[in-house]
């Protein structure tokens, strides 16, 4: 017979959401570096994520000792950051010139 714990754990699933609704995400990069530091034989990681969402990109990082500390630190921030919506809504990448020059009609770099 099975019995049921009395504590609870917590859920896994992502409980973060946008104002209006949920975002999707597109495409997601996650980068681990190991540090050469060590506490107990356990190396500092350094997590790093960009998510492209439909409503704009996410980045974050998280830094803790194991990639699992690591990457629990990491989902903790991207977390807050939708729900404070800190959300970027374009890239930082300038246009093309050409891009500028439709745009505009003319470009003075040109």
């Amino acid at each position: 017979m099975e019995r049921e714990s009395s504590t609870s754990r917590p859920s896994t699933e992502p409980r973060a959401s946008a104002e209006d609704g949920d975002v999707s995400v597109l495409t997601a990069s996650v980068e681990l570096h190991e540090h050469d530091e060590r506490s107990r034989g356990v190396p500092l990681v350094l997590a790093r994520i960009r998510l492209a969402t439909d409503r704009g990109y996410v980045t974050a990082d998280g830094e803790g000792y194991g990639a699992t500390h690591a990457l629990r630190l990491l989902a903790n921030a991207v977390e807050r950051q939708l729900l404070e919506g800190k959300i970027y809504r374009q890239s930082k990448k300038r246009p093309a010139p050409d891009e500028q020059q439709r745009l505009y009609g003319w470009w003075p770099g040109r």
